[in-house]
C-alpha cells in the first residue's frame, strides 16, 4: 500500500484567515515532516503545563471515535476562550515575579469603558452562542469591572506598571504612555495565547492523539492531510507564543526597575503617530495583536517540502488600539509593531497608515476590527441600538459567518478591501 500511495501527491491546505495555502508532499515527504514536527514523548508538553509530554496529556486521551464527538469537544472549548472570567494564568508575567495574578483590564474601565457603559455599569461585546451546528454570534453584556480583564499581573505590578496612564494622569500618548499601552495590549494577547495553548492544542493533544505521535505512519492521503494540518497549527502557535513573550520581555526592558517609571532608552516598538478621527459614534473601544503579512510572504513561509516555519521567528505581530477622546464624537487610533520584526511588510504598513487619508485608514480598522471582533466592546443604548434592524441581521450574520477565534496571520491586501460592515464611519462635515 505505502508502495503505490508512494508515487501519489497530496495537498495540504492550510488555512490563513480565508486564504488557502496548497501544499504538495510525496509520501517519503510527510513521513519526514511528521517524524521531524511531531511529538516527542519527552518533550514539554505543548499545552504548556510544564510537565513531559508523557506524563501530561499523553496520560489524559479523550475517547473519540467518530467526527461528531470531535466536533462537540471543540464546540465545548469556544466558551473556555472566550470568557476571561475562565482564564487562569497563575502567576504574574512580570519578568520572574511569582506572585499570584489578579483580574487586570486590558482597557481601562474607569477612562474608557466607563465612558460606553450604560446605567448598570454594563458594556457588550460579541460572543458565540447556541448549541453544536446551530451557533450565532449575539451581543451579550458584561459588568465594567469585568469587561477585558484577564489574569495578567500581581496586584504591585499591576499598579505600578501602569501608573503613568492611571489615576489622574491624562494620556496625551507620549512615547513612554504608547509603550505602556502597547505593552499591556501585548500583555493581554500572550495571556490569549496561554489559554490557546492550554485549552484547545490541550484537547486536541487528548482527543486527537495519534496524530501528532513523531512514529505516526498515515495509512491514506486523508490520514496524512489530517497529521500534517495539525502538526503545523500546533508549532505555529507555540512559535506566536515565544514571539509574544520575547516582544514583551523587550518593551519591559525600558522600565526603570531603580525608579519604577517608563524610561525609553531602546528602540523597542515602532509607533506610528496618533491619528484622531471624527466619527458618527465613538461609543466603543478596540484594541487587539495581529500578524498581517502579504501574500508573497506567506507563500515563502509555507514553500516546499519542508514547511520549516517553527524555526524562523518573524515578529511581525502588531498591536491596534482605538480609544474614544472625552471629546464627543472623536476617537484615537495608534499602532505598534516589535522593532524585532523580520519582514517588510508590517514595517511599510506602519508608513502607509501615518500618511493614508481617513477614509482609507476607516476602512483598514473596519476590516480589522471584524477579523477580531472578540476584542470590541461597545455601547448597547448608544451604538448597537442606533443600527437599523436590517443592519444588526447583517452584522450579527456576518461575524456568525467568521471563525470565532482568529489568531492566524491575516494577508494585508483583506484590510485594504472595502469592509463587509461599517463600524466606524467618518462623521460628516458639513
Amino acid at each position: 500500500m505505502s508502495l503505490i500511495w508512494g508515487h501519489i501527491y497530496i495537498r495540504i491546505a492550510i488555512s490563513e484567515c480565508g486564504y488557502v495555502m496548497n501544499i504538495t508532499l510525496n509520501y517519503d515527504e510527510i513521513i519526514k515532516f511528521i517524524k521531524n514536527y511531531g511529538v516527542e514523548i519527552y518533550e514539554n508538553c505543548p499545552c504548556g503545563s510544564g510537565k513531559k509530554y508523557k506524563w501530561c496529556c499523553k496520560q489524559n486521551i479523550q475517547k473519540c471515535t467518530t467526527t461528531g464527538d470531535i466536533k462537540k469537544v471543540y464546540h465545548q472549548l469556544k466558551s473556555q476562550v472566550w470568557n476571561r472570567r475562565r482564564w487562569r494564568t497563575q502567576t504574574c508575567h512580570w519578568r520572574n515575579c511569582t506572585s499570584p495574578t489578579q483580574h487586570c483590564h486590558s482597557i481601562q474601565n474607569n477612562r474608557f469603558l466607563n465612558q460606553i457603559c450604560d446605567t448598570k455599569k454594563c458594556v457588550y461585546h460579541f460572543i458565540p452562542m447556541g448549541k453544536l451546528e446551530n451557533e450565532s454570534i449575539e451581543l451579550k453584556d458584561e459588568p465594567i469591572s469585568l469587561a477585558s480583564t484577564f489574569n495578567g499581573f500581581c496586584n504591585i505590578h499591576d499598579s505600578e506598571l501602569f501608573a503613568i496612564i492611571e489615576r489622574e494622569n491624562m494620556i496625551t500618548f507620549t512615547p513612554e504612555q504608547k509603550y505602556v499601552l502597547a505593552y499591556r495590549n501585548f500583555c493581554y494577547m500572550f495571556s490569549k495565547q496561554e489559554i490557546i495553548q492550554q485549552t484547545v492544542i490541550a484537547t486536541s493533544l487528548k482527543s486527537t492523539p495519534k496524530y501528532y505521535q513523531k512514529d505516526f505512519i498515515p495509512r491514506d492521503s486523508l490520514e496524512a492531510q489530517t497529521s500534517v494540518g495539525l502538526i503545523v497549527d500546533l508549532r505555529k502557535n507555540q512559535i506566536i507564543y515565544e514571539e509574544l513573550g520575547e516582544i514583551i520581555d523587550s518593551i519591559e526592558s525600558n522600565y526603570d526597575l531603580e525608579n519604577h517609571q517608563w524610561n525609553i532608552n531602546s528602540d523597542a516598538l515602532l509607533c506610528s503617530d496618533v491619528r484622531t478621527l471624527d466619527v458618527q459614534n465613538s461609543n466603543f473601544c478596540f484594541q487587539t495583536v495581529r500578524e498581517y503579512l502579504c501574500e508573497d510572504e506567506v507563500t515563502q513561509i509555507y514553500k516546499n517540502p519542508t514547511i520549516d516555519v517553527f524555526k524562523d521567528k518573524r515578529y511581525a505581530h502588531i498591536s491596534t488600539i482605538v480609544l474614544p477622546e472625552n471629546t464627543q464624537g472623536k476617537i484615537n487610533v495608534f499602532f505598534a509593531l516589535s522593532s524585532k520584526c523580520k519582514v517588510n511588510s508590517a514595517k511599510k504598513f506602519l508608513d502607509y497608515v501615518n500618511a493614508c487619508s481617513e477614509e482609507e485608514l476607516v476602512c483598514i480598522l473596519n476590516n480589522i476590527i471584524l477579523h477580531a471582533y472578540e476584542e470590541l466592546y461597545v455601547s448597547k443604548s448608544n451604538y448597537f441600538d442606533l443600527l437599523s434592524p436590517d443592519e444588526q441581521i447583517y452584522l450579527q450574520k456576518t461575524l456568525t459567518s467568521n471563525t470565532y477565534l482568529s489568531n492566524d496571520t491575516t494577508l494585508l491586501k483583506d484590510i485594504f478591501l472595502d469592509p463587509q460592515f461599517e463600524f466606524i464611519k467618518l462623521r460628516d462635515n458639513v
